[in-house]
């Protein structure tokens, strides 16, 4: 007990700074089971945890006990990823007999979209979940050719990374001027594909995890059956402006008129009344006609989001729970 006592507040302090300060960051750290204050340190820099006990073997057939999966779970009150992580050990020992689940990741193929849904497909890699990412097979060259992307996901053995078509030809420049072609030639050739690779695809996928702004993605899994998540890689606010366009026009407060009427406050959003300004708007909303594609394109996407079984945001509760809040009544 002496060791231990004089370990945890030297050691800890030494290991929270060796773990800051590693280049490349680390991951995951394993630590011995009796040393919690190797879960305090993970917790507070939010790393991914896992913890050996080096004991006997009649010590050991304890590590598939209930019990200790529900003493972890309140040791790791803090870590979300290690909550999560035990919320699967805990499922997978009350049932042994079913598989871990399948879920396909399909985002919008731009790359801010699809650095957060990577982000989140390592965070469900982590908790034990199989995981299909469908990227473009443009995207995917880039990422292969100009990142470690295939270093990053190996150390997952129940990740894949499968590729679709967007489309568009080869030469297409794919920039956002061109957003509306990304998204004509998606409806036209990747939506039928997509629903052949979803029929096909093994073991069965049992849940989409969709780019939120990719509507087909929906319209195809509820044709087949599959549950859809959707995952707006945008923040509450902005996701809740998006949804509020169709009252901001109605309430005759879209168009903007020009420069002098930028900062005039919108008080069509719920919640957003009395500081969101004309110009605190995406651009798409500075059109001058409210039948625009891009605009007619975010508004309606948008507005399907309530048919998804749940919506993941690029977000908190701390820093966006009034919106949060406003965006559940949905």
């Amino acid at each position: 007990m002496e060791m231990f006592q004089s370990l945890k507040p030297v050691s800890k302090s030494i290991l929270k700074d060796l773990l800051a300060r590693i280049h490349p960051g680390v991951n995951c750290n394993t630590g011995d089971g009796n040393m919690g204050f190797v879960v305090d340190v993970a917790g507070e820099l939010y790393i991914f945890v896992q913890l050996v006990l080096a004991a006997s073997g009649l010590f050991s057939l304890c590590l598939k006990s209930l019990k200790l999966v529900n003493f972890l779970s309140e040791q790791a009150s803090n870590l979300p990823a290690l909550q999560f992580r035990i919320s699967f050990l805990r499922a997978k020992m009350e049932n042994r007999s079913n598989p871990p689940p399948h879920v396909l990741i399909f985002p919008l193929p731009c790359q801010g979209h699809v650095n957060s849904m990577l982000k989140l497909a390592e965070l469900l890699s982590l908790a034990g979940i199989n995981i299909t990412f469908l990227n473009s097979e443009h995207n995917h060259e880039l990422l292969a050719r100009y990142t470690n992307i295939e270093d990053r996901f190996t150390k997952y053995p129940g990740f894949q990374f499968q590729t679709i078509a967007d489309g568009l030809p080869v030469d297409h420049p794919r920039s956002g001027g061109q957003l509306m072609e990304l998204f004509d030639a998606m409806k036209l050739v990747t939506k039928p594909i997509f629903k052949k690779i979803l029929l096909e695809t093994k073991p069965p996928v049992n849940c989409i995890i969709g780019d939120g702004i990719l509507g087909f993605v929906g319209d195809v899994a509820i044709e087949v059956g599959v549950p859809i998540i959707y995952f707006r890689t945008v923040s509450a606010c902005s996701f809740w402006a998006y949804f509020s366009i169709f009252d901001i026009i109605e309430g005759g407060q879209l168009p903007i008129r020009g420069d002098e009427d930028m900062d005039r406050l919108i008080t069509k959003v719920p919640g957003m009344e009395t500081f969101l300004r004309c110009r605190d708007l995406p651009s798409f909303c500075r059109v001058s006609d409210m039948t625009h594609p891009n605009l007619l394109l975010v508004m309606d996407e948008t507005r399907q989001s309530p048919r998804a079984k749940a919506l993941i945001l690029n977000t908190f509760e701390d820093l966006e729970g009034p919106i949060l809040s406003q965006i559940r009544t949905q």
